[in-house]
């Protein structure tokens, strides 16, 4: 079983020069110029297909497994290497392997549902004021999480009322669990946030996978009152965590090569010989523009920020308002209000995986002010960005292959920022 229900797929769809972004939000368009697929990142460059059969080449694969897994939220291409009946072997061995990984990651960072043997986010929950012991690939999350200072991880009594925002089916029920629009959402926010800001709530990494989640007495207090079961949640970087580990888990089983992408933006390619291509998207009033394209070659990560509902894909991760406005789920730590300071924004690094990636860029997306001063400042560190300022794609590593768009007259152009 999977997690979610799989994002369509593009295929090869025909040039389309606008379509509806969103079933709620009617007002948005997308302007096509070029053949693109519904997950941003999952197109390769030069024309390569996406071949059905066993025959050598790229091909999505589908996960082995029989239990309850997240590959639902995952993309997952494949280069058979040798084609014919070994092909269909080795493609059989790297969807088992594959379905292994799905399984792990669904119960390692599962942060509700506890499983006999793993001792994941959902029982270090149950476990308050407790030494435990952790899975190791949990601990390491967590560890990322503690050394880049960010709170994200204690406001899952918060992220627990956006779930409820996203998935929605009207304005009306949309806004009682939204904190622009309802009081009484902004003051619980606020109340959330002042526990955490204050240190109720904190995590004692001890070595050797062991951990304590500390909760002051006030706080358990405020979760009892509030039916709060949650005081840790990845939320908007579970599917960061999960790719990674995925990406590791299948090259430490032996697949050579692959390119993972997830409904929500995040993509890891690994391996020699790959090739991916991102849209470069530009919002601009109730227009989103494909401004151009960007294409990494070779060992990548990459994370795709948009602060609208582009596709069905969407759904469950954003919603949109009938008055043009979007909640999403980048989340400013200091106050637990979400926040885009630039709509589009792409982010890649060859080093990096997409947590660290997430971890290092958020503070600037789920900000009230773009500082792109900053965003390019990351670059010392070999993160590099591409976005839209009004027709022109900036980006921040001059190697990059990026075509600008031509449309109706509209002409992109490209500007390298050191």
């Amino acid at each position: 079983m999977k997690s979610r229900r799989a994002p369509e797929q593009g295929g090869n769809l025909k040039p389309v020069k606008k379509i509806e972004l969103s079933e709620r939000h009617v007002k948005l368009r997308i302007v096509l110029v070029v053949l693109f697929i519904v997950i941003a990142l999952a197109a390769f460059a030069m024309g390569i297909v996406f071949w059905l059969s066993t025959d050598a080449g790229w091909t999505q694969v589908e996960a082995n497994a029989s239990d309850t897994n997240c590959s639902g939220d995952f993309v997952f291409y494949y280069e058979v290497s040798t084609g014919g009946l070994d092909g269909t072997e080795e493609l059989n061995g790297v969807a088992s392997a594959y379905g292994r990984a799905t399984v792990n990651a669904y119960r390692i960072f599962n942060d509700i549902e506890e499983f006999d043997g793993v001792n994941n986010l959902a029982y270090l929950n149950a476990n308050i004021n407790t030494e435990v012991e952790v899975d190791e690939h949990l601990y390491s999350a967590l560890q990322l999480m503690q050394s880049s200072g960010s709170n994200l991880l204690y406001y899952a009594p918060v992220y627990s009322y956006y779930n409820s925002l996203f998935f929605a089916n009207s304005d009306t029920g949309a806004a009682f669990y939204d904190p622009y629009k309802n009081e009484d959402a902004a003051a619980y926010v606020a109340a959330v946030a002042k526990y955490i800001n204050d240190g109720d709530v904190s995590l004692e990494l001890l070595g050797n996978n062991r951990v304590i989640l500390h909760v002051s007495d006030e706080y358990a207090q405020f979760a009892e009152e509030n039916e709060i079961t949650s005081y840790l949640d990845f939320f908007v970087l579970k599917n960061a965590f999960i790719i990674d580990y995925i990406a590791e888990y299948l090259q430490q089983a032996g697949v050579a090569s692959g390119l993972l992408t997830s409904y929500d933006g995040y993509t890891s390619a690994f391996g020699d010989g790959v090739s991916s291509t991102a849209s470069i998207f530009n919002k601009e009033g109730d227009s989103v523009y494909i401004a151009g394209s960007v294409t990494a070659e070779g060992a990548v990560s990459a994370v795709q920020f948009r602060d609208y509902a582009l596709n069905s894909s969407d759904y469950g991760c954003k919603y949109g308002y009938s008055d043009g406005t979007t909640a999403h789920r980048y989340i400013d730590d200091k106050d637990g209000l979400y926040k885009s300071s630039i709509s589009d924004l792409l982010v890649y690094s060859t080093d990096a995986g997409c947590a660290e990636l997430m971890l290092r860029v958020l503070p600037l997306y789920a900000a009230d002010e773009f500082d792109e001063e900053g965003l390019l400042a990351l670059k010392s560190d070999g993160i590099y960005s591409v976005y839209c300022v009004g027709t022109e794609i900036v980006y921040s590593y001059s190697g990059l292959d990026i075509t600008a768009y031509t449309y109706d007259g509209r002409a992109y152009t490209k500007r390298y920022e050191e």
